[in-house]
């Protein structure tokens, strides 16, 4: 984590918590259902521990509420299909533009204008 600034949202159009932009919400709503498939148990509580990749590291600790969870879980089985898609090849996959990977299949198709 580079800091826990919030991160304007291109979607949203205004400034969100860390922990929705980079996805960890939803993350942790589908680990806890993968532990809730395979062991047969819901876990107790679903935690975030971050550190930030800064000079002098910030760190944080976040628990996220069931009902949160239960929202962000249900937002992704929606778009189950989709997903499989783009992992298939069937869908081109949007990237964010700014992440490592983003970064190495990066193209220049045309110059930036600056006014």
């Amino acid at each position: 984590m580079k800091d826990f600034n919030e991160q304007w949202s291109k979607e949203d159009k205004k400034y969100i918590p860390w922990y929705y932009a980079w996805g960890y919400v939803l993350q942790l709503a589908v680990y806890r259902e993968i532990v809730k498939q395979n062991f047969n148990k819901e876990p107790k509580e679903i935690a975030l521990i971050a550190a930030t990749k800064e000079e002098i590291p910030d760190i944080q600790a976040i628990k996220f509420s069931t009902d949160l969870l239960d929202l962000e879980l249900e937002e992704f089985k929606k778009n189950i299909k989709y997903y499989n898609d783009i992992k298939g090849g069937l869908v081109p996959a949007i990237g964010c533009g700014i992440c490592s990977y983003c970064k190495t299949i990066k193209e220049i198709n045309k110059f930036e204008e600056v006014i």
